[in-house]
């Protein structure tokens, strides 16, 4: 018997649910993460994917999962990125 398919869309939700995302500092919070990981993977020497692209794919993802791209593997956070 085939096993149907799984909407994800409703396990992927961009906000958390209350009181956590208003603990969490709401908006102001997506807009900081977004803002880091754009500047961390389009640094200003450039790269092939723009930097509103970036921020774009970062600002649909959950608090948590932003925070989560700016981790390493082991939770530590990643260094800055050095520029020349």
């Amino acid at each position: 018997m085939p096993i149907g398919r799984v909407n994800a869309a409703k396990f992927n939700a961009r906000l958390l649910p209350e009181p956590h995302e208003t603990d969490l500092d709401g908006e102001p919070a997506h807009r900081l993460l977004a803002t880091v990981h754009a500047d961390r993977v389009c640094p200003p020497s450039g790269r092939s994917i723009g930097w509103t692209d970036c921020y774009a794919s970062a600002d649909v993802l959950s608090l948590p999962h932003k925070a989560d791209l700016l981790l390493k593997p082991n939770g530590e956070p990643m260094s800055c990125p050095v520029t020349p």
